[in-house]
């Protein structure tokens, strides 16, 4: 049993943290109470479940509001593979508060005029809009060395590069800002603090650029017609390169790619403060940003062991991937190899990364593989090298809606050279799988002739969102497709 309580004191606050009630274990009993001055306007909003008790709480101050909440017995959340967030998911209460309460805030009853109204306070505020244009010691010389340069694009990219080469290591998730030049001198910031400054410097070289408020995945979907800002945890930049192509920044990602929106706001919509124009805008690219593909040339030799090489290309949402995975554990080999393959060993890995954002992560393997051996029979499944993910969807029954995050695309190429006494017993089928809507897509070419074996496949989800009523589709599309990583190639031995 865990049983805690905190206070929360703030001064001239106008974001209200939601109020998480569902958690991972049982609740028996979780309450909030809120006190607010009573100039200032506050809303509620709950999610999860229908209702919710209300404490009746006795004044102690004639100059403050107060309001009380409870709830019992709260079963624990049990997720689903792939569902949006938990956040999306579970019980919980958000919150709008606006410092200022009059008879007119009173009577606004349209969120995104509500919305425009805070953004504009926001781009007046001295701590936020005000630190735009205020001049961080310590940066002439990269905003220099950028004016220098020839086109917007170009420029664009140099201040992002430089601004993420400032601040490295762990970087809080949030828009909270205190003094820019502080942060700059340390170099250490809060995402919001990094990507100001990022606003800040493309500033002084004359690109429109604008901060965008923004709701990671994992924090949860935005209401829009219930304004709160604690349904905002973070900030990105948005730069334009001319009046129509732009760029969506997190210069607090080390090894996000200039070329795609962040990951984790894809598919998302955000709230773009432009100075006139609050409005909302949607995150989108519908390009497969997560895309690998790999090229296996091996031969079988005469001690009956698979030898050869893998070249591997890591695009984008990939290449973060393989690249952040390797500074937490330090090991880009298990990234995507199938390292627990029973008679597998790498011999060496080389990894070459270029400094454009456009080039792909290349990996280059040296491998030795052991396939079973049964009498003169040798077996092996194609995908000896590659992880193949295990199936999300085995569930009979889904309550919540799927997120892939992402349009994907895997492309795999095996070779397999055989030595003249080894002839083939099977080999798997051509087959093309295609949904209703296109949404997913697996082919496989198999192609034999004496001597040697060629299998190439590929994988599409070209869409990433999908209701929870699409389940039982998706989850037959694969079943079937286990199914085939299943299938084996097996090659006899002649006496």
């Amino acid at each position: 049993m865990i049983e805690y309580s905190y206070t929360r004191v703030e001064q001239n606050f106008y974001d209200i943290d939601s109020w998480r009630i569902q958690d991972d274990i049982p609740t028996a009993y979780s309450s909030m109470v809120l006190v607010t001055p009573l100039t200032s306007l506050l809303h509620n909003k709950l999610y999860g479940t229908d209702s919710i008790n209300v404490l009746p709480l006795r004044k102690r101050n004639s100059q403050l509001q107060y309001k009380s909440w409870y709830i019992e017995n709260v079963p624990a959340f049990k997720p689903e593979p792939l569902m949006t967030s938990w956040i999306d998911n579970r019980i919980r209460m958000v919150f709008f508060h606006f410092p200022v309460n009059n008879s007119i805030i009173k009577t606004i009853t349209n969120p995104l005029f509500v919305w425009s109204m805070v953004g504009e306070y926001m781009l007046e505020n001295s701590d936020f809009g005000g630190q735009i244009k205020k001049q961080i010691s310590g940066t002439d010389k990269i905003v220099d060395s950028a004016k220098a340069l020839a086109s917007t694009s170009e420029k664009i990219r140099y201040i992002y590069q430089a601004v993420k080469r400032r601040f490295k290591g762990e970087k809080d998730l949030s828009r909270e800002i205190n003094d820019l030049s502080d942060a700059w001198k340390e170099g250490s910031g809060t995402s919001g603090e990094i990507n100001l400054i990022l606003l800040n410097l493309l500033g002084r070289l004359k690109i429109t650029a604008y901060p965008l408020l923004v709701s990671t995945r994992e924090h949860g979907k935005v209401d829009k017609n219930f304004p709160s800002l604690g349904q905002l945890n973070s900030m990105v930049a948005v730069a334009m390169i001319d009046g129509s192509r732009y760029y969506v920044l997190d210069a607090s990602q080390q090894n996000q790619s200039i070329e795609c929106p962040p990951a984790n706001i894809l598919n998302r919509e955000a709230l773009l403060l432009r100075k006139g124009n609050i409005d909302w805008f949607l995150v989108e690219d519908q390009r497969p940003l997560f895309k690998q593909s790999s090229n296996i040339i091996c031969e079988l030799t005469k001690e009956d062991k698979i030898e050869g090489t893998a070249s591997l290309q890591h695009y984008y949402y990939a290449k973060q991937y393989v690249l952040d995975t390797a500074i937490e554990r330090r090991k880009q080999d298990e990234a995507f190899l199938n390292t627990g393959t029973p008679g597998l060993k790498i011999i060496s890995s080389e990894k070459l990364l270029t400094d454009s954002d456009d080039d792909p992560l290349f990996e280059t393997l040296e491998f030795k593989f052991e396939p079973e051996q049964t009498n003169d029979f040798y077996s092996f499944k194609p995908a000896f090298l590659l992880q193949v993910p295990g199936n999300p969807f085995t569930a009979e029954k889904r309550n919540m809606d799927i997120d892939f995050g992402f349009n994907q695309e895997i492309i795999s190429s095996l070779q397999i050279i055989l030595p003249a006494n080894f002839e083939k017993e099977n080999l798997p089928a051509n087959i093309k799988m295609i949904t209703p809507d296109s949404s997913f897509i697996f082919s496989r070419v198999t192609n034999y002739k004496t001597g040697q074996i060629d299998i190439t496949t590929n994988l599409q989800i070209r869409k990433s969102f999908f209701p929870k009523e699409d389940y039982e589709s998706i989850m037959d599309f694969f079943k079937r497709l286990q199914g085939l990583a299943a299938e084996e190639i097996i090659l006899k031995k002649k006496k």
